[in-house]
Protein backbone atom coordinates (compact mmCIF):
# COMPACT_ATOMS: atom_id res chain seq x y z
CA UNK A 1 0.00 0.00 0.00
CA UNK A 2 3.02 2.31 0.53
CA UNK A 3 4.32 1.53 -2.99
CA UNK A 4 2.32 4.18 -4.87
CA UNK A 5 3.43 7.18 -2.73
CA UNK A 6 7.05 6.00 -3.01
CA UNK A 7 6.83 5.86 -6.80
CA UNK A 8 5.30 9.34 -6.91
CA UNK A 9 8.11 10.73 -4.75
CA UNK A 10 10.71 9.07 -7.02
CA UNK A 11 9.03 10.54 -10.11
CA UNK A 12 9.45 14.04 -8.73
CA UNK A 13 13.02 13.48 -7.49
CA UNK A 14 14.50 12.31 -10.81
CA UNK A 15 14.04 15.66 -12.69
CA UNK A 16 15.49 17.56 -9.73
CA UNK A 17 18.60 15.37 -9.72
CA UNK A 18 19.02 15.83 -13.47
CA UNK A 19 18.68 19.58 -13.14
CA UNK A 20 21.27 19.70 -10.37
CA UNK A 21 23.64 17.62 -12.46
CA UNK A 22 23.21 19.91 -15.47
CA UNK A 23 23.80 23.00 -13.32
CA UNK A 24 27.00 21.50 -11.91
CA UNK A 25 28.19 20.48 -15.38
CA UNK A 26 27.53 23.97 -16.74
CA UNK A 27 29.42 25.51 -13.82
CA UNK A 28 32.40 23.24 -14.44
CA UNK A 29 32.43 24.04 -18.16
CA UNK A 30 32.18 27.77 -17.51
CA UNK A 31 35.05 27.59 -15.03
CA UNK A 32 37.16 25.63 -17.53
CA UNK A 33 36.51 28.10 -20.35
CA UNK A 34 37.19 31.05 -18.05
CA UNK A 35 40.49 29.47 -16.95
CA UNK A 36 41.58 28.77 -20.53
CA UNK A 37 41.00 32.40 -21.55
CA UNK A 38 43.03 33.91 -18.74
CA UNK A 39 46.32 35.47 -19.98
CA UNK A 40 48.24 33.49 -17.37
CA UNK A 41 47.03 30.16 -18.79
CA UNK A 42 49.53 28.61 -21.24
CA UNK A 43 51.43 31.88 -21.87
CA UNK A 44 53.01 32.48 -25.28
CA UNK A 45 56.75 31.88 -25.01
CA UNK A 46 57.89 31.66 -28.62
CA UNK A 47 57.16 33.63 -31.81
CA UNK A 48 58.30 32.27 -35.17
CA UNK A 49 58.51 34.54 -38.20
CA UNK A 50 58.43 33.24 -41.76
CA UNK A 51 58.85 35.27 -44.93
CA UNK A 52 61.49 36.90 -47.11
CA UNK A 53 62.00 40.12 -45.21
CA UNK A 54 64.11 42.83 -46.82
CA UNK A 55 62.53 45.96 -45.40
CA UNK A 56 60.82 44.78 -42.20
CA UNK A 57 63.21 44.20 -39.30
CA UNK A 58 62.72 41.72 -36.49
CA UNK A 59 63.01 44.64 -34.10
CA UNK A 60 59.99 46.27 -35.74
CA UNK A 61 58.03 43.05 -35.33
CA UNK A 62 59.09 42.75 -31.70
CA UNK A 63 58.13 46.36 -30.93
CA UNK A 64 54.78 45.96 -32.69
CA UNK A 65 53.81 42.76 -30.91
CA UNK A 66 55.46 43.23 -27.51
CA UNK A 67 52.17 43.86 -25.70
CA UNK A 68 49.89 41.77 -27.90
CA UNK A 69 51.75 38.50 -27.28
CA UNK A 70 51.93 38.90 -23.52
CA UNK A 71 48.92 36.66 -23.20
CA UNK A 72 47.82 33.04 -23.16
CA UNK A 73 47.47 30.49 -25.94
CA UNK A 74 43.67 30.71 -25.97
CA UNK A 75 43.21 34.33 -24.90
CA UNK A 76 45.41 35.69 -27.70
CA UNK A 77 43.67 38.14 -30.05
CA UNK A 78 44.86 36.91 -33.45
CA UNK A 79 42.95 39.59 -35.40
CA UNK A 80 44.63 42.37 -33.40
CA UNK A 81 48.04 40.86 -34.11
CA UNK A 82 47.38 40.57 -37.85
CA UNK A 83 46.05 44.15 -38.01
CA UNK A 84 49.08 45.49 -36.14
CA UNK A 85 51.47 43.75 -38.53
CA UNK A 86 49.60 44.85 -41.65
CA UNK A 87 49.76 48.45 -40.42
CA UNK A 88 53.53 48.34 -40.92
CA UNK A 89 54.25 50.15 -44.19
CA UNK A 90 56.24 47.33 -45.75
CA UNK A 91 53.86 44.50 -44.84
CA UNK A 92 51.30 43.67 -47.54
CA UNK A 93 49.76 40.63 -45.86
CA UNK A 94 50.16 38.84 -42.53
CA UNK A 95 48.79 35.57 -41.21
CA UNK A 96 49.11 33.76 -37.89
CA UNK A 97 48.64 30.26 -36.52
CA UNK A 98 48.92 28.73 -33.09
CA UNK A 99 51.35 25.88 -32.36
CA UNK A 100 50.59 23.94 -29.21
CA UNK A 101 51.25 24.70 -26.43
CA UNK A 102 53.12 28.03 -26.29
CA UNK A 103 54.09 29.18 -29.79
CA UNK A 104 52.67 31.36 -32.56
CA UNK A 105 53.91 31.31 -36.13
CA UNK A 106 53.73 34.45 -38.25
CA UNK A 107 53.88 34.52 -42.03
CA UNK A 108 54.63 37.93 -43.55
CA UNK A 109 54.50 38.97 -47.19
CA UNK A 110 56.33 42.20 -47.90
CA UNK A 111 55.23 44.86 -50.32
CA UNK A 112 56.91 44.58 -53.72
CA UNK A 113 57.58 48.15 -54.88
CA UNK A 114 57.08 48.51 -58.61
CA UNK A 115 57.08 52.27 -59.28
CA UNK A 116 57.17 55.62 -57.52
CA UNK A 117 53.78 57.34 -57.40
CA UNK A 118 53.52 61.15 -57.39
CA UNK A 119 57.10 61.49 -56.14
CA UNK A 120 56.34 60.49 -52.53
CA UNK A 121 54.57 57.10 -52.57
CA UNK A 122 55.13 53.65 -54.02
CA UNK A 123 52.81 51.32 -55.93
CA UNK A 124 52.96 47.56 -55.62
CA UNK A 125 52.15 45.17 -58.46
CA UNK A 126 48.42 45.49 -57.67
CA UNK A 127 48.51 49.28 -57.92
CA UNK A 128 48.07 49.73 -54.17
CA UNK A 129 49.67 52.79 -52.59
CA UNK A 130 52.03 52.52 -49.65
CA UNK A 131 54.27 55.21 -48.22
CA UNK A 132 57.55 54.18 -46.65
CA UNK A 133 60.60 56.43 -46.46
CA UNK A 134 61.96 56.72 -50.00
CA UNK A 135 65.70 56.17 -50.24
CA UNK A 136 67.90 56.68 -53.32
CA UNK A 137 67.44 53.12 -54.56
CA UNK A 138 63.67 53.37 -54.45
CA UNK A 139 63.71 56.72 -56.21
CA UNK A 140 65.51 55.09 -59.14
CA UNK A 141 62.36 53.16 -59.99
CA UNK A 142 60.06 54.44 -62.77
CA UNK A 143 57.97 57.44 -61.79
CA UNK A 144 54.24 57.58 -62.45
CA UNK A 145 52.07 60.61 -61.81
CA UNK A 146 48.33 61.19 -61.75
CA UNK A 147 45.40 62.39 -59.69
CA UNK A 148 43.97 60.67 -56.63
CA UNK A 149 42.24 57.43 -57.53
CA UNK A 150 44.09 57.02 -60.84
CA UNK A 151 46.95 54.94 -59.46
CA UNK A 152 45.69 51.59 -60.74
CA UNK A 153 44.69 52.79 -64.21
CA UNK A 154 47.98 54.66 -64.71
CA UNK A 155 49.93 51.61 -63.56
CA UNK A 156 48.03 49.40 -65.98
CA UNK A 157 48.82 51.79 -68.85
CA UNK A 158 52.47 51.78 -67.83
CA UNK A 159 52.61 47.97 -67.75
CA UNK A 160 50.88 47.65 -71.13
CA UNK A 161 53.09 50.16 -72.95
CA UNK A 162 56.26 48.95 -71.23
CA UNK A 163 55.55 45.42 -72.42
CA UNK A 164 55.07 46.59 -76.01
CA UNK A 165 58.34 48.54 -76.17
CA UNK A 166 60.46 46.00 -74.29
CA UNK A 167 61.13 44.06 -77.49
CA UNK A 168 63.05 47.00 -78.93
CA UNK A 169 65.15 47.47 -75.82
CA UNK A 170 63.23 50.46 -74.45
CA UNK A 171 61.51 51.01 -71.10
CA UNK A 172 59.41 53.79 -69.58
CA UNK A 173 61.12 55.76 -66.85
CA UNK A 174 58.40 58.38 -66.35
CA UNK A 175 54.69 58.46 -67.20
CA UNK A 176 52.29 61.28 -66.35
CA UNK A 177 48.57 61.41 -66.98
CA UNK A 178 47.86 64.81 -68.51
CA UNK A 179 45.13 67.19 -67.43
CA UNK A 180 41.57 66.22 -68.23
CA UNK A 181 42.51 62.55 -68.68
CA UNK A 182 43.28 63.35 -72.34
CA UNK A 183 46.88 62.30 -72.85
CA UNK A 184 49.99 60.82 -71.31
CA UNK A 185 53.45 62.29 -71.19
CA UNK A 186 56.17 59.64 -71.23
CA UNK A 187 59.94 59.46 -70.96
CA UNK A 188 61.51 56.38 -72.56
CA UNK A 189 65.03 55.14 -71.94
CA UNK A 190 66.85 52.68 -74.16
CA UNK A 191 69.23 50.01 -72.91
CA UNK A 192 72.04 52.27 -74.16
CA UNK A 193 70.94 55.05 -71.79
CA UNK A 194 69.34 57.30 -74.43
CA UNK A 195 66.23 59.12 -73.15
CA UNK A 196 63.35 60.25 -75.34
CA UNK A 197 60.28 62.20 -74.27
CA UNK A 198 56.86 61.68 -75.86
CA UNK A 199 55.09 63.78 -76.96
CA UNK A 200 58.08 65.80 -78.10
Amino acid sequence: MNLIPSLLRLKHQIPVKWMMSLVMLYALLWSAVDWLHKPQTLPIKHVRVKGELKHVSYQQITDTLSLLVQTGYFSMNTRAIVNALENLEWVQKASIRRIWPDTIALNLIEQQPLVVWNKKHLLNDEGQIFSPVLNDNLLKKPHLNGSDGQNQSVLQTYLTINKEVADIGVSITRLTLGGGHLFYQMVFESKWGIKTQFPW
